[in-house]
């Protein structure tokens, strides 16, 4: 297989967004919110503001929830920059010594600022899976990204600028109540499971101040010059999971001005590549389905192998030598980021000394692997907040449903 064509793998990033994010619908409620005119400071991490959350938007059984921006550092140019995310509290008091944190990284929404979750609100199925954190105890803070919500490009699974939103939403948590306890979880799903990793990754050199004690990916991409996550729809079928490639190519055009987005993107398919910049992923996927796109009829020969060397650099993991315990689970029936990829980075990710805890749950696509691993993703957080020594797996067979 040549290196084209084993990158072609990009295009099949993203999660059953129906399901698990946002889905779509555009907003444009409280626009201002996100803008900051002041000065940013140079410590990133810092809380600028908080709103509570509209009433439309919140979670039904919580307590507390506000929106929030704070400082982080831009994961491309390394200027200060702004991010947006929301900040969510159990209804019961916090304990003696405080609420555990949840950092929680989503799935694709887009690219728009409309898609951010704290403007259009979680989906259904995230709703629950953080109610039900939050129902074990946990406070949750959620990041938007870099340059969702706030102004900026979103730069689409740069995996620097994903780590650092992640890490800095908890840094400003911590600023939002004093009364939350040094135990910190991150836990992610699809474009989160890699911004959870990636986060994992730089915190010792980033955030050593942040009290980590471990992180649960789901779904997560793998991307390496030998090493894709290709889509299973054949190049000559109708094929959604294209919306995802629509993104991955702003971003490519935005990093290398130089590419021409029409010798990388056909005629028949350039007015869907347009309409990505605005439409959160639910739409897109259908404006992709009505204009009948196939991977194919959409692609200009060597289209990705122009993308690769401008992407790849930030598309990877800093490193897989991760400090404190993972848990990643998948699903044998994933068609949007290939279980085989999850499975070598699990097996990499423990050659390079990780402790990693997998799991392969059968029968189950990208989005039921995620749910279905939601107990076992809260005993592992539990483990980690006792001390139990974690018991690696490296692996995994497959789990029945």
């Amino acid at each position: 297989m040549t290196p084209a064509a084993r990158a072609l793998g990009i295009i099949g990033l993203g999660i059953s967004v129906v399901l698990a994010t946002g889905g779509g619908a555009l907003r444009a409620d409280e626009p201002a919110f996100y803008q900051w005119d002041d000065t940013i400071p140079d410590q990133p991490g810092r809380l600028l503001r908080t709103e509570a959350l509209p009433a439309e938007l919140r979670i039904d059984g919580v307590g507390e929830q506000f929106r929030i921006l704070y400082s982080s550092i831009d994961g491309i140019t390394d200027e200060p920059i702004v991010v947006s995310g929301l900040f969510l509290l159990p209804e019961a008091p916090p304990p003696d010594e405080g609420w555990p944190l949840l950092a929680w990284a989503h799935g694709t929404t887009g690219i728009s600022d409309a898609c951010a979750p704290s403007r259009a609100g979680p989906g259904s199925a995230v709703r629950d899976y953080l109610r039900a954190w939050l129902d074990e105890g946990y406070a949750v803070v959620a990041t938007d990204y870099q340059g969702l919500g706030t102004p900026g490009l979103h730069p689409y699974l740069v995996k620097r600028a994903e780590g650092r939103s992640v890490l800095d939403s908890i840094r400003a948590a911590y600023e939002v109540r004093e009364d939350l306890a040094p135990d910190v979880v991150i836990a992610g799903q699809s474009q989160g499971g890699g911004a959870a990793f990636a986060s994992a990754a730089i915190a010792p050199d980033y955030a050593p101040d942040v009290p980590l004690l471990g992180t649960i990916a789901t779904g997560l991409p793998y991307l390496t010059a030998d090493m894709p996550t290709a889509s299973a729809v054949p190049p000559d079928q109708v094929d959604p999971g294209l919306a995802y490639m629509f993104y991955v190519a702003h971003v490519a055009t935005a990093l290398d001005p130089s590419l021409e987005v029409e010798e990388l993107i056909s005629r028949q398919a350039l007015p869907v590549f347009q309409d990505a910049e605005r439409l959160c992923i639910g739409e897109l996927m259908g404006r992709v389905r009505d204009v009948g796109l196939t991977g194919a009829d959409t692609l200009r020969p060597g289209a990705i192998a122009r993308m690769i060397p401008t992407l790849l650099p930030h598309y990877v993991y800093p490193t897989l030598q991760l400090e404190q315990p993972i848990l990643i689970a998948t699903g044998t029936e994933d068609r949007d980021v290939d279980p085989r990829g999850q499975l070598m980075l699990v097996r990499d990710s423990c050659q390079a000394g990780s402790v990693v805890r997998a799991r392969l749950f059968a029968g189950e696509d990208h989005t039921g692997a995620w749910l279905a691993s939601l107990d076992e993703a809260i005993g592992f957080a539990a483990a980690l907040r006792s001390g139990e020594p974690i018991e690696p797996d490296c692996a995994p067979e497959p789990v029945p449903r």
